[in-house]
């Protein structure tokens, strides 16, 4: 009898594989853009039904291991893990405020 869909990602989502946080962190450094994610949505077959306090701390320690600790926030918010990389959120936050500051600019001159 096949598997249903349901039961292979439930599956997926309980098996260990060694080294998943560290993969997912190069994943997220090196071949995305985003300034912020939320584990579970962005990774939904490998840590979907996993327990936030285990993620957070599995994050934790891969970005230990991979010496970015400092570039990132891993964040654990109710049953969510949130990882933001600091020097993009700070882009983010920077191209705004140079725009505000253009816009206010304009109108006082």
């Amino acid at each position: 009898m096949a598997l249903s869909a349901e039961k292979i990602a439930e599956l997926m989502a309980k098996k260990r594989t060694k080294g998943a946080y560290e993969d997912k962190l190069h994943i997220l450094m090196t071949e995305s853009d985003e300034p912020g994610i939320d584990v579970q949505e962005q990774w939904p077959l490998d840590f979907g039904s996993k327990n936030a306090t285990a993620l957070y701390q599995g994050f934790r320690n891969a970005a230990e291991k991979l010496e970015i600790a400092d570039q990132l926030d891993i964040l654990q918010r109710d049953d969510h893990v949130f990882i933001l990389v600091k020097s993009r959120v700070s882009e983010m936050f920077e191209d705004t405020t140079d725009e505000t500051e253009a816009e206010l600019v304009a109108t006082t001159a």
